[in-house]
């Protein structure tokens, strides 16, 4: 049987294995070493090189700044997000299995339902929240090939013109690609497990809150 954690987390804990986020059992260098070469390639440069085209090129159209300003911006709070995760992650590994822990103790179907109800609620907005952002995800990558202009989905600041020559252009657009795919596969697995593990306290709250209101009943329960 599945425990706790990965029935409701299933999902979030296997993507982030494979963006080496989320530690094996027992962590080796080769590992540590990918993660961190993993998260420099493909983190930092992009919002990097997107600032710098703020400020070094001359006459931006206000419509390239509203395409670039959101995406330059989450992918910037990401490089300060996801760095506890490369850099702890086996600490971050341990709090999410934390709740694993026996305590408190379940005594009825009326508990297990709490513990239950929270925990079907973070596999529903994990999934939910990673297919949306997938989806939004693919079409902002594709986007730029419905356009008459040749350009990145993302501006960057480059020292060469891409469009001298189009491997080049399009290797910097798979990178682009690669890069925010890596951001948003990321995001979308995080982030409703912050949240999840806030549900799932809750949900174990709850249950120690009935335990306190009927702790009389119970206490006769357990040591009958």
């Amino acid at each position: 049987m599945k425990s706790l954690v990965k029935r409701s987390f299933g999902v979030n804990l296997y993507v982030m294995k494979y963006v080496c986020m989320y530690p094996p059992e027992k962590p080796t260098r080769l590992f540590k070493l990918g993660a961190y070469i993993m998260y420099l390639l493909l983190t930092v440069p992009v919002p990097v090189l997107g600032s710098l085209y703020f400020f070094l090129e001359e006459d931006i159209p206000l419509d390239r700044v509203g395409d670039n300003a959101f995406a330059l911006a989450q992918a910037t709070v990401c490089v300060f997000k996801f760095a506890p995760f490369i850099i702890n992650g086996d600490q971050i590994k341990k709090c999410i299995h934390y709740f694993e822990s026996p305590l408190p103790i379940v005594f009825n179907d009326k508990q297990r339902n709490m513990v239950k109800a929270s925990s079907n609620i973070c596999r529903r907005n994990s999934r939910v929240f990673f297919i949306l952002l997938i989806c939004g995800y693919t079409l902002w990558s594709c986007r730029p090939f419905l356009l008459t202009e040749y350009r990145f989905p993302i501006d960057l600041w480059l020292p060469l013109n891409p469009l001298k020559k189009m491997t080049f252009f399009y290797s910097i657009y798979l990178y682009i690609v690669l890069a925010i795919g890596y951001i948003a596969l990321a995001c979308a697995v995080v982030d409703p497990l912050i949240g999840g593990l806030a549900c799932m306290a809750a949900g174990q709250l709850s249950v120690l809150k009935d335990n306190l209101q009927h702790l009389h009943e119970y206490s006769e329960i357990e040591f009958s």
